[in-house]
């Protein structure tokens, strides 16, 4: 039976890419309303679970070669002659592209980052960095050439993919969204919550997989050792942090800012410790890959809850709503001022948007729309 698409995503790391597995998991249905199957390579799982087809690779393939051959594991696993338009979570150039270059006219890339930029900053081998590097630069827009679109979270990515691929096919922003029933069924169940301290502390919280340079943890821990006020300041940190991060944790003394490690939790978990703080951290330091404007989960997440939160890199859905939804601090000398933020905190009236217009339904019909 031919199906109108499937959405492809391909998962490399084991056990560590929680965020995008909360994506998928939060706009399944919404493609699946559409005709589109969703469906996951992954090292973890096999099976069928809330609209997601999840596929271990790694009972076929050894995990450490997935890499490349990317688009084989594409052909092999999925039945593609049975859709008519294939969305791939782009995962950059290897030579087994010739696997799929009889179905590429179909293809649509989605991208999330703009890859040349974010491989220099990568944490690969000097060797397996400049050779993928080099192929994403060279191979990838010629191989690619005659895919039908490219899928981007921001217009500056997709004007990005566009100065890579040509001009001669389409390029559609396609950002981030949320479920609306989730959050709205999460909010329910914990009302009895107060959304504010009680007890006089100001609660944040940030939460990242792994604390990357572009999370930008140096320009919190940096605002933390400057701030002077009186306001005591608890940070909920969620997410894994090196051991070099936790050392600079544990040399910031103040008496007035405390920090609380959780490690990593599930998303339920981390919704919970949400809900319990006052303030949500977004992006801190995507400008070191070259972002202008972003398109994050995160903040979508936090709009959901009702939390403000405060970022570096505006959201590209978000834009209009600084000041009121969410602050950007003044960034100097990789650092910023907490007082700056507490009292924005304390300045802002509560405001209602249309959260439906954010809403991965809405999104996904719309996009369907465009690419048939």
């Amino acid at each position: 039976m031919t199906k109108r698409g499937a959405h492809i995503t391909i998962i490399f790391s084991k056990g560590k890419m929680i965020g995008v597995q909360n994506k998928i998991k939060q706009f399944a249905s919404a493609f699946n309303k559409q005709n589109f199957d969703v469906i996951v390579l992954n090292r973890d799982i096999d099976g069928c679970f809330d609209g997601v087809s999840y596929i271990n690779y790694e009972d076929k393939y050894p995990g450490w070669s997935a890499r490349f051959i990317r688009y084989y594991l594409v052909s092999k696993l999925i039945k593609l002659d049975k859709y008519h338009r294939l969305i791939i979570r782009y995962p950059l150039f290897d030579f087994s592209w010739f696997s799929i270059s009889s179905h590429i006219k179909k293809v649509y890339f989605e991208h999330h980052t703009m890859e040349l930029e974010e491989l220099k900053k990568s944490g690969l081998n000097f060797f397996a960095k400049n050779i993928q590097y080099l192929a994403e630069k060279y191979f990838s827009p010629y191989f690619f050439k005659k895919c039908g679109g490219h899928l981007s979270v921001t217009s500056q990515i997709s004007g990005y993919q566009k100065s890579r691929f040509g001009a001669n096919k389409e390029y559609i922003v396609f950002s981030n969204g949320f479920n609306p029933e989730f959050y709205k069924k999460y909010a329910k169940k914990h009302e009895q919550e107060s959304t504010q301290s009680k007890s006089g502390i100001f609660k944040i919280v940030y939460i990242a997989s792994e604390f990357k340079e572009w999370h930008g943890l140096d320009r919190l821990l940096n605002a933390a050792q400057d701030y002077c006020g009186n306001q005591i300041i608890e940070v909920n940190l969620i997410g894994m942090l090196s051991p070099e991060q936790v050392a600079s944790l544990q040399g910031i003394k103040k008496i007035n800012v405390t920090f609380k490690l959780h490690g990593k939790l599930s998303h339920i978990e981390s919704l919970q410790i949400i809900n319990e703080c006052d303030l949500g951290i977004d992006s801190l330091a995507l400008d070191r890959l070259g972002f202008t404007v972003s398109s994050t989960l995160k903040s979508k997440e936090y709009i959901a809850l009702g939390k403000p939160f405060i970022s570096l890199t505006p959201d590209q859905d978000l834009i209009e709503f600084e000041n009121k939804l969410w602050f950007k601090p003044s960034l100097r000398n990789e650092t910023f001022d907490f007082l700056e933020v507490v009292n924005w905190f304390n300045s802002i009236d509560q405001l209602k948007i249309n959260l439906e217009s954010l809403s991965w339904n809405c999104k996904v019909r719309k996009l369907i729309c465009i690419v048939g």
